[in-house]
């Protein structure tokens, strides 16, 4: 485990023990943010709030703990999957993001075997000003979904965790694939899916994504794949991909 895999560890266990949701970025759930990562020659583009801006693009948030696994996990595998035609933006963020760090070595690794590059990503901070503005909200764990919500109850039909999403999709008619969707054909069907909420029964498989932070590679094996499979349903119920 390296050395960055540890503070995030410790992290997790601060959010899930009570601690603050916004203590590695330093900050409040009231404070204005525009700019969430600093400009640099070596890091990605900044990420403000305009680029989940709904009224020109459709927005994909995903939110874990550090922003160094699951979410990058499926930020990465999603755009991998995504028609570059598409006026679509997807990010990545965590509630208590090591803000600044690459993804975890054997996160990184992962992805590799599965045809994804995981250069060139810089931790971000999820803040709430980000579900304000995306379309859709997929978080890896029920914790970090009730967290977006307290924050922003007005996206409670917008925010599902990743496992949740996936299996309402399976029950929903997908969308057929257009170069140029309606923005409100893809919305339509985000709350079509939140329609399905108490008419579809969860599984017997965990409700969680499962935090890589301190596994094997393994495990960490294991864990991409799960995503990649969540991953997929999304693609197909938002028609995001020609079949």
């Amino acid at each position: 485990m390296t050395r960055t895999d540890v503070i995030n560890r410790r992290r997790f266990a601060r959010l899930r023990h009570g601690g603050s949701a916004y203590g590695a970025a330093g900050m409040t759930s009231g404070q204005q943010l525009v700019q969430l990562t600093p400009p640099g020659p070596t890091g990605p583009a900044p990420v403000t709030v305009e680029m989940l801006d709904s009224g020109s693009r459709f927005g994909i948030l995903f939110v874990c703990t550090g922003n160094l696994h699951r979410s990058v996990m499926a930020e990465r595998l999603l755009r991998s999957r995504l028609d570059d035609r598409l006026p679509v933006t997807v990010i990545s963020t965590g509630i208590e993001a090591v803000v600044g760090a690459a993804v975890g070595e054997h996160s990184a690794v992962a992805l590799r075997e599965l045809g994804v590059d995981p250069e060139g990503h810089s931790a971000r901070a999820y803040v709430p000003q980000l579900a304000n503005n995306a379309d859709l909200i997929l978080t890896a764990e029920r914790a970090h979904r009730e967290q977006v919500l307290r924050d922003t109850p007005s996206a409670l039909r917008r925010t599902f965790t990743l496992e949740e999403f996936a299996r309402l999709a399976e029950t929903v008619e997908p969308l057929p694939f257009a170069a140029r969707p309606r923005l409100v054909e893809l919305r339509a069907k985000v709350h079509a899916v939140a329609g399905r909420r108490g008419r579809v029964m969860p599984g017997r498989g965990p409700r969680d994504i499962a935090d890589p932070a301190t596994a094997d590679l393994a495990e960490t094996r294991r864990v991409a794949a799960d995503v990649a499979d969540k991953i997929a349903a999304v693609v197909r119920v938002l028609g995001l991909t020609p079949v």
